[in-house]
């Protein structure tokens, strides 16, 4: 992976994939029960420390923790057979994103050895919600709706009937007003969206996250033609699809 990490890893995925930090206020330095309560998994791992950052080497410890947590929920759901078969295909849907099945956190060790940092956690996870995605995987997609024969209507880009968990994060020229109305305009005129909920406030910065039928790319497209009072959107889905960031412009603002 190229960032130095030794944690202890199942041997059915070869590829690694760091998710983002996951900061939940007065949940670091707890300790960890003797054993893990249901819906709970431990994780570990061990990074590189880069030069004298041993910030951003405890933020990849922790991301790469959760990652072998959400892996060990995974295989608890589904067996080891079929996370196996299936391990390109959870490595790119879910554990790609593993901060966003992660609900919350306890580190029951950490620190800094030499030229690497450690750390130790266990994790609750969102069990339904990793159970909604691993469906999800074994689903065909489902026509959309209007299209007998299973094509995509040029009004709706993209939207097919897969259920997914996108992350939008929004940006840019934004206010509470202009927050709200991204999040009405999300639940009711996008079609396939389920529901949407704030996952976290930053300054700046509102993190929603969509739950509903369609991949990324057609709720980007939904989105960049949104008809909104007074500002406009241009949004930029991630390559691994569970991202989706979106800038806010002032209709004069130049694109």
């Amino acid at each position: 992976m190229g960032l130095g990490v030794r944690g202890r890893r199942s041997t059915w995925l070869a590829a690694g994939c760091l998710a983002w930090r996951l900061a939940l206020p007065g949940t670091a330095g707890a300790q960890t029960d003797a054993s893990p309560p249901p819906g709970s998994f431990d994780g570990a791992a061990t990074v590189a420390i880069q030069g004298i950052d041993q910030a951003a080497a405890r933020d990849k410890a922790l991301d790469a923790a959760f990652h072998e947590v959400v892996e060990g929920a995974v295989v608890a759901a589904i067996g080891t057979d079929e996370a196996s078969s299936r391990a390109a295909s959870i490595e790119r849907s879910i554990l790609s994103r593993s901060r966003s099945f992660v609900l919350g956190y306890q580190v029951s060790d950490e620190g800094a050895d030499g030229g690497s940092y450690h750390v130790t956690l266990r994790a609750r996870v969102a069990t339904n919600a990793l159970r909604k995605a691993l469906d999800a995987l074994r689903a065909p997609p489902s026509p959309a709706p209007g299209s007998p024969d299973g094509s995509v209507p040029a009004a709706q880009p993209g939207l097919v009937g897969v259920e997914t968990s996108v992350d939008v994060v929004i940006s840019g020229a934004l206010t509470g007003s202009r927050y709200k109305a991204i999040e009405a305009f999300l639940e009711r005129q996008v079609p396939g969206v389920r529901s949407v909920a704030v996952r976290s406030v930053e300054p700046g910065v509102v993190t929603l996250d969509v739950i509903g039928s369609f991949p990324p790319p057609g709720l980007g497209g939904y989105l960049s033609s949104a008809e909104l009072a007074g500002f406009r959107l241009t949004a930029n889905p991630s390559p691994v699809g569970s991202t989706i960031d979106v800038v806010v412009q002032n209709l004069d603002a130049p694109r």
